[in-house]
């Protein structure tokens, strides 16, 4: 896919989540609509958190790496954006329980940071996925 057309279609849908969470906001009664409309709010507020994190992160790291081959850029914002989403989104929904301390908010710090140091280290030795073919050979 060419990049513009990646951007046209992550600016779009990121365009239509915001629509969508701000809809969430001003014509859903939370105590009226129940689990469906809590969950509208959480799934909108994470699209919209992801299309904005994923776009200004390629954007960032292409002013600060411009030798990079821009394919690898969008895979890390891409990923890092739904970390940071899940992280922002996360907190909201532990604040609405009543859950959220400062040690709640580190350990979810910590998982997501995990993960990234996780796929950061396999994206850097190489082995994306077994050699070999279907049987390893």
């Amino acid at each position: 896919m060419p990049l513009n057309r990646y951007f046209i279609i992550m600016g779009t849908g990121t365009a239509i989540a915001a629509a969508s969470w701000v809809m969430v906001l001003l014509f859903l009664n939370p105590q009226v609509s129940g689990a469906v409309g809590v969950a509208l709010f959480f799934v909108s507020f994470f699209l919209v958190i992801f299309g904005i994190a994923s776009i200004v992160g390629y954007a960032a790291r292409r002013i600060f790496r411009r030798n990079v081959i821009a394919f690898k850029l969008v895979a890390l914002s891409f990923r890092q954006a739904i970390l940071i989403a899940a992280l922002l989104t996360g907190s909201l929904f532990l604040q609405s329980r009543g859950y959220f301390t400062w040690w709640t908010a580190l350990l979810l710090l910590t998982f997501l940071t995990l993960i990234e140091a996780f796929f950061s280290a396999r994206a850097t030795s190489g082995r994306h996925a077994p050699q070999g073919g279907v049987h390893g050979t």
